[in-house]
């Protein structure tokens, strides 16, 4: 009951659409671990033209340290359609410091994208991700995934690949 009153209390602020609304919904979804709210979040940073509230928010993505948040982050890339938004939550995946590394087939399938600053971000979840990695076999299978993608990437991303597949 306390979670269904606060995320109304947070969904009431983001969609209020004042900045000091949105900073207390940030603030709240951050002390409450509210994973919940992340979509509406993260909608909230497509909708909005107001370059300090994007901050806001991309800083919150980039700091976030709940590891329930990283299934909700990948459905979100997945599914997400807005570039800035996509971009931001892929490069909010490294900058967290959370673990991907049993989920690296959404990032290695977004290496082959025309848009090169996105494949770069999902490179380095991929690359931030490898001292995660539990065993060799693993990693042999993530390098073999990584080889067969390679022929659909820009020549640029199969030189950055060719060198991820080493330290593998």
């Amino acid at each position: 009951m306390e979670n269904n009153k606060i995320a109304a209390q947070i969904q009431a602020k983001l969609i209020s659409g004042k900045m000091d609304d949105i900073i207390a919904a940030v603030t709240l979804v951050s002390d409450k671990a509210q994973v919940d709210s992340l979509p509406l979040l993260a909608s909230v940073y497509t909708q909005n033209n107001d370059q300090e509230i994007k901050n806001i928010i991309r800083d919150f993505f980039n700091n976030l340290k709940y590891t329930a948040a990283v299934k909700v982050i990948l459905e979100m890339i997945s599914t997400e359609k807005d570039a800035d938004t996509k971009f931001m939550l892929v490069s909010s995946a490294w900058q967290s410091g959370l673990d991907y590394s049993e989920n690296l087939s959404l990032f290695i399938s977004l290496l082959i994208e025309k848009d090169f600053l996105l494949a770069f971000e999902a490179f380095t979840v991929i690359e931030s991700s490898i001292d995660f990695i539990p065993n060799e076999k693993a990693k042999i299978l993530l390098a073999e995934d990584i080889r067969k993608k390679q022929k659909s990437m820009s020549e640029d991303m199969v030189k950055m690949t060719d060198d991820l597949i080493n330290m593998l």
